[in-house]
């Protein structure tokens, strides 16, 4: 048994503790709302310490759409500490599990990781960054949902905005366990379908002023299933 917790969305705040746990993973939108050299100072003075202090044997985290410095920046060393792993397309095994991570998210607000725009560029944009998640992936990690999945947007237009070609390259992929993301706060946390588990890992809700009011997501996976 491996014991999974999921986190996403945390905008600059922290919770106060995370379930003991096999890997804590975070699926993007880490930082406050400001410029590079201040998410910079926040990811290696903050975040990252906080999260070597929590009771998890590994630690993963991805960018989402807010963390521009990942985009901006991309050679900025970060002050890994042990056991702490950061994907940015691309992957890493713990536990006997394939993990790979990315940030990506159909155009969205002209912020950060996004697509083209307009299609066809869009859709092709999509297609080739979810291209490279590999065939033996187990546990998906990115910051945008699979388009029908935890991925209703209730702010100002309510509409589904998760990526119709992630969902297309997750049901091409057979050995997928667990799809973790956030990016779309307002929706309820875990769904189960043919055997997977989807977790929408968002803290917050839309209305970031209430602080973190979702809890942390636990998922067990049984690794001879």
């Amino acid at each position: 048994m491996l014991r999974l917790v999921f986190i996403s969305d945390t905008h600059g705040m922290l919770p106060d503790e995370t379930p003991p746990c096999d890997v804590l993973v975070h699926c993007g939108d880490i930082g406050p709302f400001c410029d590079n050299a201040g998410q910079r100072a926040y990811l290696n003075c903050r975040f990252l310490p906080w999260l070597n202090e929590q009771p998890a044997l590994h630690k993963i985290f991805i960018p989402g759409n807010h963390d521009s410095m990942f985009q901006d920046e991309p050679n900025e060393p970060l002050l890994l500490h042990k056991r702490v792993t950061f994907l940015l397309d691309s992957s890493v095994t713990i536990g006997g599990l394939k993990f790979y991570g990315s940030p990506w998210v159909p155009w969205y607000r002209d912020f950060s990781f996004n697509s083209p725009r307009y299609e066809p560029d869009s859709t092709e944009f999509m297609k080739s960054k979810w291209s490279h998640i590999p065939y033996d992936t187990q546990v998906l990690i990115t910051h945008c949902p699979p388009n029908g999945i935890l991925d209703h947007q209730a702010y100002k237009n309510p509409t589904h905005l998760g990526c119709n070609e992630l969902r297309k390259r997750v049901e091409s992929l057979k050995h997928i366990k667990v799809h973790a993301f956030g990016h779309l706060h307002e929706n309820k946390q875990k769904h189960d379908s043919d055997g997977r588990v989807f977790v929408n890992a968002s803290m917050t809700v839309n209305d970031i002023e209430r602080g973190l009011v979702k809890a942390p997501v636990i998922v067990d996976l049984e690794l001879n299933a």
